[in-house]
């Protein structure tokens, strides 16, 4: 599920029509009575209550930056984005828009957000100082959020698995933005091994540019591809409305094998796109040999 902000701007308290009504005929009623003298009229403003919008902690968001430098002092071309992904239908995302909101001095300072929906944040002393938020100017529940680590030409369909693995990390430990659950265990688990990534029978997705038609794993002379119980994100599981995948994002969700050792780092990790399932990958050029998730854990 998703973090709860560390603030919530106070609003107005809504008040119900019917009695706003009731007290509106009341007091006429006294007045034609004469119970109540004649006064001034009153201004009495009511307002709605706002309707909330994604928003995630911008501690969270600076943790994940200050977790990443050690991997960025080792692999110097990695670099650190933040994405939103549009998670439901009925939003347009060319209008996408996100700030950092100071609860304090109720300031804002806007994030240009790219074409792609990712985005870095500045770090600021004072806003980190306030628990500040970063909002965006859409509907709570519509965005999915994601840490992801990039390298070179920013093509989409190429990644490094240990940068998968770093994403990962820094997500579930640090940015808190995948929605998810995390039961009792899960903290336990965490505590000991230092990155849940890396444990059997822990799974992350994470999220192509289009819809995913195939994804190939090269190392060396080793290839293989994922199998279909590692694309296109859970199926028929009760949890599946509180996870990023159920909906727009269903057929752009895979799962590489973070756990499995035999992996190194420097895997390549290729999509193929839908739109162009001939298309070979971009490293991987050997027949592949398949891999599921539950073959990795």
């Amino acid at each position: 599920m998703q973090s709860p902000s560390a603030f919530i701007l106070r609003r107005r308290p809504r008040i119900a029509p019917l009695v706003l009504a009731a007290l509106v005929l009341a007091g006429s009623a006294a007045r034609a009575t004469g119970l109540v003298p004649d006064q001034a009229p009153q201004h009495v403003e009511v307002s709605a209550r706002e309707q909330p919008m994604d928003e995630k902690s911008y501690r969270d968001l600076l943790s994940a930056m200050r977790h990443f430098e050690p991997y960025r002092a080792a692999h110097p071309d990695a670099r650190l984005v933040f994405r939103i992904y549009q998670r439901k239908p009925g939003i347009d995302m060319s209008q996408l828009r996100a700030w950092i909101l100071d609860p304090q001095d109720r300031s804002r300072v806007e994030l240009p957000i790219a074409a792609d929906g990712g985005f870095t944040v500045p770090v600021l002393e004072a806003q980190r100082e306030h628990d500040a938020i970063v909002r965006t100017n859409m509907p709570d529940g519509m965005l999915a959020w994601m840490v992801e680590v990039k390298r070179g030409d920013d093509d989409g369909r190429h990644h490094l698995l240990g940068d998968l693995r770093e994403a990962c990390w820094l997500d579930v430990d640090y940015a808190h933005l995948g929605r998810t659950i995390k039961p009792p265990a899960y903290y336990v688990l965490d505590a000991i091994a230092g990155n849940v990534c890396l444990l059997r029978g822990v799974g992350w997705g994470a999220f192509a540019d289009k819809p995913v038609f195939s994804v190939h794993l090269s190392a060396g002379e080793r290839h293989a591809a994922l199998l279909s119980d590692s694309l296109h994100g859970p199926r028929m599981s009760p949890f599946c409305p509180l996870s990023d995948a159920c909906d727009s994002l269903r057929d752009r969700v895979y799962s590489s094998p973070l756990n499995d050792s035999s992996w190194p780092d420097e895997t390549s990790v290729d999509v193929v796109y839908t739109d162009d399932p001939d298309e070979p990958p971009v490293q991987a050029d050997a027949p592949s040999a398949p891999i599921s998730r539950a073959a990795s854990q």
